[in-house]
């Protein structure tokens, strides 16, 4: 009688652990299982990320562009701080010379504002030229300074 009980007892318990490996097995392929709802939501999520990222950056270029122009302003005013002494043509020609850095400033500044209200293609293409117009005039800036040294 006992061995039958232990014969019984091993029998279940190996139909129980074989049942409970089975519903693991599937609960394991069930979870490998890849959907098309779970490629939608990773593609959502991606261009999510995405957009944010591009957003990011364009906050990061517009800050150091503000922060660009700030500097170039201060220099600027201790250009004009400078130039005070100048008479006859030299005055003549750094007031020439101040009109078109500010026309030069009056653009970025242009490009600047019209920069905070593109995005995706439109703004890489904008940024480009902004970048272009800003090298121009810190390179006008240059000249300008080593004329009137």
């Amino acid at each position: 009688m006992k061995k039958i009980l232990v014969v019984l007892v091993a029998v279940f318990l190996f139909m129980w652990v074989s049942a409970s490996w089975g519903e693991n097995k599937e609960s394991a392929e069930q979870k490998d299982k890849v959907t098309s709802e779970d490629v939608m939501q990773k593609a959502k999520e991606t261009g999510e990320t995405t957009k944010q990222y591009a957003e990011q950056k364009k906050r990061e270029y517009q800050q150091k562009m503000e922060d660009e122009l700030r500097k170039f302003d201060k220099k600027l005013d201790a250009m004009k701080e400078k130039a005070v002494e100048l008479k006859g043509d030299a005055k003549s020609k750094f007031d020439r010379t101040m009109n078109e850095l500010r026309k030069k400033r009056q653009a970025a500044a242009r490009e600047m504002e019209e920069l905070k209200a593109k995005s995706g293609k439109a703004w890489e293409d904008l940024k480009a030229k902004t970048d272009e117009t800003v090298q121009d005039l810190k390179e006008a800036y240059d000249r300008a300074v080593s004329r009137f040294r």
